[in-house]
């Protein structure tokens, strides 16, 4: 039996409340990572109890797979430390007085991915609740952030007319090109509004197409699982430029009988 993606209607709805800093990336004592210069975007900052905490990305946040970082800086010395410990939470409230999150992985040292699956709107922002121990002393904090509309998300299920599971599935962003690209995604589990679970197991076909010109290309590989819990690697054969539609067909083995099957899920890129 055919099962279709279904959008969840339910996760379009939100608003934040919740008091943070500036999320005025740009303004600050200081924009520029002290450290892994591949994250180079302050998403937000605060200086807290003598220490500047930075949450530092890739590019401006955006629906899909962001990769994060967290920076501790002690104002006494300037100098990058190590905290204890940390954790984070990501939550949206929603106009029924629900709240969600949002599939996520880490902390893993300074590094943290988040999969934003609906984008911020208006006064209706994503909170990041944050909470670090450093020498002694805990420092907890409210970030309001912003982010962006994209394609590169999707929440779907089977519809087996009866209860079901839903799935997060998201495309990472890349610098697209004419020819080969390496595409990443990850799927998840979506076991309640606040819990997401790494899917690793599953068999993935995906085509590019190009739907303006009515044809797709030859040379891709499906993504397979990689050694990350519930991410996905593979690669599409752009042809031209333009934009491209990729398809993903997930099939999701349930026990040793039963398999989910996630058809038709597309997400659209750009290619310059």
């Amino acid at each position: 039996m055919l099962l279709r993606t279904t959008l969840i209607a339910a996760l379009c709805m939100s608003f934040l409340f919740v008091t943070g800093c500036d999320d005025d990336s740009t303004s600050g004592p200081d924009n520029t990572p002290t450290d892994d210069q591949n994250y180079t975007t302050r998403i937000t900052w605060i200086e807290l109890d003598g220490y500047l905490i930075n949450i530092w990305g890739l590019e401006q946040l955006y629906v899909g797979y962001n990769q994060l970082r967290l920076e501790v800086i002690d104002l006494s010395t300037n100098k990058v430390v190590t905290p204890d410990f940390w954790q984070y939470l990501p939550t949206m409230q929603m106009d029924n007085d629900l709240m969600h999150s949002a599939p996520r992985t880490g902390p893993d040292g300074d590094k943290f991915d988040l999969v934003f699956i609906m984008p911020s709107m208006g006064n209706r922002k994503w909170n990041l609740a944050l909470t670090v121990q450093v020498n002694g002393v805990e420092l907890k904090q409210d970030f309001r952030l912003d982010v962006l509309p994209a394609d590169y998300c999707k929440i779907v299920g089977p519809n087996t007319g009866g209860a079901e599971d839903n799935y997060a599935v998201a495309l990472k962003k890349a610098d697209w090109k004419v020819g080969l690209n390496d595409i990443e995604f990850v799927l998840y589990d979506q076991k309640s509004l606040m819990q997401f679970h790494p899917v690793s197991v599953a068999t993935v076909a995906m085509e590019p197409d190009m739907p303006s010109m009515g044809h797709g290309s030859n040379n891709n590989v499906s993504p397979v699982a990689s050694e990350t819990p519930g991410l996905f690697k593979g690669q599409a054969n752009f042809t031209m430029s333009g934009r491209w539609r990729l398809t993903f067909d997930v099939e999701i083995p349930i026990g040793q009988e039963s398999t989910v099957r996630l058809e038709g899920i597309e997400m659209f890129v750009q290619v310059p």
